[in-house]
């Protein structure tokens, strides 16, 4: 796999003014965190039914990850409007970005703007332990496996499904769906609608910030070919 890496000077780097690098920053860690989390949800939904007591471990897992995920897409949101917004650098370059970018913006502004899923789970189950959201009663369809706790030698062997389908309920509740599943397919939906736009708003504002401040000169001057031995993208290797 062949890479382009450009490496920025140290100097021009830390001349570009502190809000335009901290948004610089930002974004690029926030780009760095989706793809880890979601190649680990691409890795973690692939496993088996039987035994029972693995796949609950890996649903676990599985829906784990996702509510992480969940909870990092609205934080760079709020990041974006605390660096990009509220320091005005809209202003200079919301005019400036392709018709792509500049319609992803819009469909971010759009969705954020309004009560949403990934508000709601962030804030009631990702980031936060909300007790009300513990206090939530289960559904009345439960099986012997639902409500049950799993004690290993290591803490490493120990599992906990109770709490999960506790907090699982209240994801149904919070998407709206009778089931597990449904509500699943409805947080991947939701993930789906802003993980494209953030990635194109965020490289688009990204360029041109080191356009403004490095050049294209000086960028293509720092910039190298490598290649990566190792297949798909850039990072751990899925089986």
């Amino acid at each position: 796999m062949k890479l382009r890496q450009i490496c920025l000077p140290a100097e021009a780097f830390l001349k570009i003014p502190d809000a335009e690098r901290a948004l610089l920053v930002a974004l690029g860690h926030a780009l760095n965190e989706f793809n880890i989390f979601n190649r680990l949800l691409i890795a973690s939904s692939h496993f088996d039914d039987e035994p029972v007591q693995v796949a609950y471990a890996q649903s676990i897992q599985m829906y784990s990850i996702t509510r992480v995920l969940v909870g990092k897409i609205l934080e760079a949101w709020n990041a974006i409007d605390v660096g990009f917004f509220r320091s005005k650098l809209s202003k200079k370059y919301v005019s400036r970005l392709n018709d792509d970018q500049a319609q992803s913006l819009d469909r971010l502004k759009k969705y954020f703007s309004k009560r949403n899923a990934i508000a709601d789970i962030r804030n009631g189950l990702a980031f936060h332990f909300s007790i009300e959201s513990a206090g939530t009663a289960p559904k009345e369809e439960m099986n012997e496996h639902d409500l049950s706790l799993y004690i290993g030698e290591s803490r490493g062997n120990c599992l906990y499904p109770f709490s999960e389908t506790i907090f699982n309920t209240e994801l149904m509740r919070i998407t709206n769906c009778a089931t597990m599943r449904e509500a699943f397919a409805k947080v991947i939906d939701e993930v789906n609608a802003v993980d494209k736009p953030l990635h194109e708003f965020a490289e688009g504002v990204m360029a041109l910030i080191l356009e403004d401040y490095i050049g294209g000169a000086v960028l293509k001057q720092f910039s190298t070919t490598v290649e990566i031995g190792i297949s798909g993208s850039l990072g751990v290797k899925l089986q």
